[in-house]
């Protein structure tokens, strides 16, 4: 018997996979987005022929940065019948960097296997639709900082059916993650999700060598709590990408994670809009072009420089749709589109550039001025506590040094520190006074205002 560790418990971030599921619902893949009082796609609309040769579909789904979230066996496990073809993920891969968790969702889902088999028998699998094409779910490791970490969890993970690509890529906040990291390891992200979507093909392009019907453009589906502005400048703008982008707003969905909260194996559903108040939804966005003249406002997250989430900010995320476009002579049976990784960690630092240094930069004057005095005040109380010199005592100078806790406690505000802890404060120190940064052996268990505000300029 497997030993249950407490560290196996599923964990989902941001919000449950119920809030985001009619975003990734196979109907939307193939068929496109739903269209307002459309009751069923028809036929000859957007995937001509498909509905005539086939009955039953299976997808190709890829989770990034899975952790221990049930994302993976939500999708694998959910069926939809729509225009006549019952649709699935009949293939889920699930990738980390974390060892550890894979193995625990890999445990985790053998046991819900064999539990259901217990209960109902083997024999009552809905896998008999489609025998010559067996559905599995797998976990992979795989680490955004090495190309050959994803080469090798990658390649081969899709069945020849889809032409070797992906459906779905689903990230739930991992490029967040992966931001506050080297901008190469976000290029690294990018370059692979564009990679493995699916390229879509058309009837023409087919019409000479294969009798398949026309396919539909693979879907990266992006859950991020980063200002959308941000975001999408970061996507649409991607060098050498053919994708088309959108977006809207969800309300957040928490909750605790047990199996009973997670769809059943063979579960089928039919389209359904999100659960979300009408104040907060936001259908099809489209890429706007207002960064360009930077109409965009800054997050209302941020104001004067420091992180004070309103209400709202807690309660609702933003979701990214990324639909693969051909490229001009390319299409399912092309060779994969390769993304110029180095023109894409340009892009990258220059967006990160762009907003935190010009358009909502951490930094303000009224901030500085804050922190100036922050710094006094602070020298001056511990000055006062240790000092019994009375009038004749030294006022603290601007180079005072105080200590990293003491910085700590100044530089940032409580909701900052939400998301920022003083371990993860202490790793971006200890970035900062590499041997390469031009801080000195004298500081390098404190800071001075000067060295704080360039800190904070730095490693925003």
């Amino acid at each position: 018997m497997n030993e249950v560790l407490h560290d196996d418990a599923p964990f989902e971030w941001l919000t449950n996979f119920r809030s985001l599921r009619h975003v990734v619902l196979p109907s939307r893949i193939v068929f496109g987005p739903k269209i307002e009082n459309e009751s069923e796609p028809k036929d000859d609309s957007r995937t001509p022929g498909i509905s005539d040769q086939k009955t039953y579909m299976q997808l190709n789904a890829l989770h990034v940065g899975c952790g221990t979230s049930t994302v993976g066996e939500s999708l694998f496990c959910m069926r939809e019948r729509s225009n006549n073809t019952l649709l699935r993920y009949g293939h889920v891969v699930n990738v980390d960097n974390n060892q550890h968790a894979l193995n625990s969702l890999q445990r985790r889902w053998e046991n819900r296997k064999q539990q259901q088999q217990t209960t109902e028998g083997a024999s009552q699998s809905s896998d008999q639709h489609n025998k010559s094409d067996p559905c599995t779910m797998e976990w992979k490791c795989l680490d955004f900082n090495s190309e050959e970490s994803c080469r090798s969890a990658l390649e081969g993970m899709c069945h020849e059916s889809s032409g070797g690509y992906f459906d779905l890529v689903l990230d739930k906040s991992t490029l967040d993650c992966l931001l506050c990291a080297e901008s190469s390891v976000v290029a690294q992200l990018l370059c692979e999700v564009y990679r493995v979507l699916r390229v879509p093909s058309d009837s023409k392009s087919n019409k000479s060598t294969t009798d398949k019907p026309s396919s539909w453009g693979g879907l990266y589906v992006l859950v991020t709590f980063h200002p959308a502005a941000f975001v999408e400048k970061l996507l649409t703008q991607l060098p050498g990408a053919n994708w088309k982008v959108e977006h809207e707003v969800i309300q957040r969905e928490m909750e605790d994670i047990s199996d009973n909260k997670v769809c059943a194996v063979d579960e089928e559903v039919n389209y359904e809009e999100p659960n979300n108040s009408a104040d907060f939804k936001k259908k099809n966005i489209p890429a706007s072009s207002a960064w360009s003249n930077g109409t965009f406002p800054a997050s209302s997250a941020w104001s004067s420089g420091t992180f004070n989430p309103d209400e709202n900010y807690r309660k609702t995320v933003t979701v990214f749709t990324c639909r693969r476009c051909s490229q001009s002579g390319e299409d399912e049976t092309s060779l994969p589109y390769i993304l110029d990784r180095e023109l894409v960690i340009q892009h990258v630092e220059q967006t990160c550039n762009d907003w935190y240094q010009t358009i909502n930069p951490m930094v303000t004057s009224q901030r500085e001025d804050e922190l100036r005095k922050a710094f006094l005040d602070t020298a001056a109380a511990e000055q006062n506590m240790n000092d019994n010199r009375g009038d004749d005592k030294v006022l603290p100078s601007a180079d005072v040094t105080l200590d990293l806790k003491q910085c700590y406690k100044i530089l940032f505000t409580e909701a900052e520190k939400e998301n920022l802890t003083f371990e993860y404060f202490l790793e971006d120190w200890a970035a900062y006074c590499n041997p390469g940064a031009d801080c000195s052996s004298a500081h390098s268990e404190g800071m001075t205002v000067a060295i704080a505000l360039d800190f904070l300029k730095e490693m925003q």
